[in-house]
């Protein structure tokens, strides 16, 4: 089976082995902190506040909080922030995690086009939203960048309206060679909260994410977070500590990789399947592909009988759109990307012959 549903490195780089070997030697000499912080170790937090201050956000410390992956990151937020009933304004499509999380809420999904064109006028609604759920830059699934000028439109539209915008930025430092990445969501206005991992960029299996908000925001989230779980991984911290310094290194050393992978897939996509749709991204690691014919939800399970994994799109768009489309993403070898699109052109020959259907793929698969 290939899997070309779930996007995330598959395997550590080797600068990841060294930043664990760092960590347990600093392990012996950690004796004021056995773990259970709720907003994480000092370093760490330091070290994110660091990296905004970078990039003309400045922060502090305790403007960080670090999670379990950028996933807890918005459970910790929709639990916090979105009453039950309330209203969540998202892009459609947008990253079905997301959906999943305010789901849990029992939140009313309020969808707006990817950018979401559209935000003043329900920012400003009488009974205004909870929070509202971006992407800004990469966006998962279109690959979308959203340009500075709206950017700041959107943060200057949920400070007057008192709304927290979240801007998920876990695939942020996706960019290919050449491309300018602007500036956070979150340096245009004060009720932005911004959302990070390195499981997108680093690896999948290193669960270190973290929020970047106002202080208010992170004490709050870190009283929920202490029911939960007390505390993060204090060796996985400790490695992320020493990697974020370095995290705009390894993501340039590895763009011109994913660029070409990415280019291999639709170039092969282009040669064996002429009548899909799949427009080029700058950066991130996922193509939305338009089908000509037929549904996501039914092409995925014959693709799925035929050896390879791809995500429905209607899993990953709340307002029940995005039928016509499948997302898969470029993150394997060029080899593996040209056997699977032989197996999804068989099996789209195959579907076209009787569009054989089934029930959606697995939720599990959708990140």
């Amino acid at each position: 089976m290939i899997l070309l549903a779930c996007a995330a490195p598959a395997s550590p780089p080797p600068i990841l082995l060294s930043a664990y070997e760092r960590a347990l030697s600093q392990l012996a000499t950690i004796t004021s902190d056995i773990g259970y912080h709720p907003s994480g170790l000092w370093q760490l937090r330091r070290a994110v506040a660091d990296h905004y201050t970078h990039r003309g956000l400045p922060t502090d410390p305790d403007q960080v909080l670090i999670t379990n992956g950028g996933q807890q990151a918005l459970s910790l937020l929709a639990r916090a922030f979105v009453e039950p009933g309330g209203t969540v304004v998202v892009e459609a499509p947008t990253y079905p995690g997301a959906l999943e999380a305010f789901r849990e809420q029992t939140a009313s999904l309020q969808t707006l086009p990817v950018g979401l064109d559209g935000f003043e006028s329900a920012a400003r609604a009488a009974r205004g939203p909870d929070l509202a759920y971006l992407v800004s830059t990469h966006h998962n699934p279109t690959g979308a960048v959203l340009p500075s000028l709206l950017r700041r439109r959107l943060a200057v539209a949920a400070a007057h309206a008192d709304v927290l915008l979240i801007d998920d930025e876990v695939l942020a430092h996706l960019a290919f060679p050449g491309q300018r990445i602007p500036p956070p969501v979150a340096a245009f206005g004060a009720t932005v909260v911004s959302v990070g991992s390195l499981s997108k960029s680093v690896w999948g299996g290193l669960r270190i994410g973290w929020i970047r908000a106002a202080r208010r925001v992170i004490d709050r989230l870190a009283r929920l977070r202490a029911v939960h779980d007390l505390g993060g991984n204090l060796p996985a911290q400790l490695a992320a500590a020493y990697l974020l310094p370095r995290l705009e290194g390894l993501c340039q050393d590895i763009a011109a990789d994913r660029q070409t992978r990415h280019d291999h897939l639709r170039a092969e996509l282009a040669r064996r399947l002429p009548q899909w749709q799949a427009p080029p991204v700058t950066g991130g690691q996922t193509l939305w592909v338009r089908l000509p014919h037929g549904d996501g939800d039914s092409f995925s399970q014959t693709a799925l009988r035929h050896g390879v994994a791809v995500l429905p799109g209607s899993g990953l768009d709340a307002s029940g759109g995005s039928k016509e489309f499948i997302r898969i993403h470029f993150l394997a070898t060029p080899d593996t990307l040209s056997e699977a699109v032989h197996r999804l052109t068989t099996a789209w020959h195959a579907y076209g012959d009787g569009h054989d259907g089934g029930a959606p793929a697995p939720r599990s698969m959708a990140i």
